[in-house]
């Protein structure tokens, strides 16, 4: 107390206040160094705020999170503002309160006649909402139209800039893991399928002539003649009777006396098969396009072409299918049977009707009570092997080669082989060339099977 007193005593003698307060003996206790106050919490923290909270809390996060609810609690406080009513809602309700007023008099003419304007009113708001919804949906629908317009256009846009892929790129874009072998094969099976849609396409414009039927030096006047001199015969024989000899482009000689004329289009061709081809060219006759398909296993005790007559054949075929097919020709699928002494085999049906051929293809054939289910004819998927080389892919009536014995691969005819000795001409294994072991025809048995696939299984499609 007596320090207390002195203190107070000291204060008036000094002349200036801040500097009696720092000459304090109670100032003089405390450290050397100054005493920091602490940093205030962060965010408004009004007293005001805080009287929704019993108790104050104690931990500064928890003031902090309080702080950060505030405004939570304050718009659950709030009361939330009424939607405003729907206008036809609202009229329904006015209306229905005023016709509850009992009015008499003056007011109940008065009530009559509001209660009428406002069904008016209803009656053409109405009228008007379905009117909007109908416009509504009319202009979603037209919306809808106009992007579908702008996909299909945007589409065909990309399909015309698209640029063709060569081999090259072709290859290039095959699997990373996919070796040398399974890339080879599989652009052969893109190429045999690039083939075939253009042999199809070229068939559509072409016309098939046979000169069998021609006499000797016919057929010997056309083997010494060239594709160019034929094109003019033709031409002259077409205008003697009456038809654009412009028609046809092209004209090329196939095997066994054969001509396949080119024309300009699929309708040219069409006419050009129509016409009288004997007067045109002495001897030759339009060959007609066949369709037909393979049956298996048919009993040969049934069908048999090689003793039983074509006529009976044709006429049993179709009555055993209820006349829903139209039999052109029956032949068998090979010329020599690999064992004469089977009691069953396989034969070619063929019709002059693209579609007769599918139905049979995909429902099967009848054939003496027995059903059979049968396979589009492929005579180009068929293994061809030349009697005269020995190799495969051509006849002996076209092979330009040396021949080749299939018996002991020396350098003769296989019917003028005398030797005892096997030796393949084509794997120089210890059998004859033709025999089913062979590697060399294991190999081509696959391509051709692999040819097989890319072709559709029916003519029309």
């Amino acid at each position: 107390m007596k320090d207390m007193i002195r203190v107070s005593k000291e204060r008036p003698q000094s002349q200036n206040t801040k500097e009696g307060f720092t000459a304090s003996k109670i100032m003089s206790r405390t450290p050397p160094q100054a005493i920091a106050k602490p940093t205030p919490p962060p965010g408004p923290s009004k007293p005001t705020n805080r009287l929704l909270s019993p108790t104050a809390p104690t931990d500064t996060e928890e003031s902090e999170s309080d702080e950060g609810e505030e405004p939570t609690k304050k718009s659950e406080t709030t009361p939330k503002q009424k939607e405003p009513k729907n206008a036809i809602h609202a009229l329904i309700a006015a209306r229905d309160k005023l016709s509850k007023q009992n009015t008499s008099g003056k007011n109940l003419a008065i009530k009559i006649e509001v209660i009428k304007d406002l069904d008016d009113i209803l009656q053409q708001m109405e009228q008007d909402g379905i009117q909007s919804r109908e416009s509504t949906m009319e202009t979603d629908r037209i919306s809808s139209i106009e992007n579908d317009l702008k996909e299909i256009k945007a589409t065909l846009k990309d399909a015309i800039t698209m640029k063709t892929k060569t081999w090259a790129e072709v290859a290039s874009n095959t699997e990373p893991g996919m070796s040398a072998l399974d890339r080879k094969q599989k652009l052969d099976i893109a190429k045999k399928e690039r083939m075939e849609k253009l042999r199809r396409e070229r068939e559509k414009t072409e016309v098939a002539l046979t000169t069998r039927n021609a006499s000797e030096n016919m057929k010997t006047k056309l083997a010494n003649m060239n594709e160019a001199d034929i094109m003019k015969q033709i031409q002259q024989g077409m205008q003697q009777a009456g038809k654009d000899p412009t028609k046809i482009c092209g004209v090329k000689k196939t095997p066994n006396h054969g001509l396949k004329i080119r024309c300009t289009n699929e309708e040219n061709a069409k006419e050009v098969r129509k016409l009288d081809w004997n007067q045109a060219l002495e001897g030759a006759s339009t060959i007609e396009q066949m369709y037909g398909f393979v049956v298996h296993g048919v009993m040969k005790y049934d069908i048999d072409p090689d003793s039983h007559k074509s006529e009976e054949i044709k006429s049993r075929i179709e009555y055993a299918n209820y006349e829903t097919i139209t039999v052109a020709k029956v032949k068998p699928l090979r010329r020599r049977n690999r064992n004469p002494t089977a009691t069953t085999h396989s034969i070619v049906i063929f019709t002059k009707c693209p579609k007769e051929a599918d139905e049979c293809i995909q429902n099967g054939i009848n054939i003496e009570h027995r059903h059979y289910l049968p396979e589009k004819y492929i005579p180009q998927c068929q293994i061809t092997q030349c009697f005269k080389c020995q190799g495969y892919g051509h006849k002996a009536s076209i092979c330009t080669r040396k021949a080749t014995c299939g018996k002991c691969a020396q350098e003769h005819e296989t019917k003028n082989c005398k030797s005892e000795t096997r030796k393949c001409a084509l794997c120089k294994g210890p059998h004859a060339a033709w025999e089913r072991e062979c590697p060399a025809r294991h190999r081509e048995s696959e391509r051709m099977e692999a040819k097989k696939d890319v072709i559709s299984p029916f003519y029309t499609s």
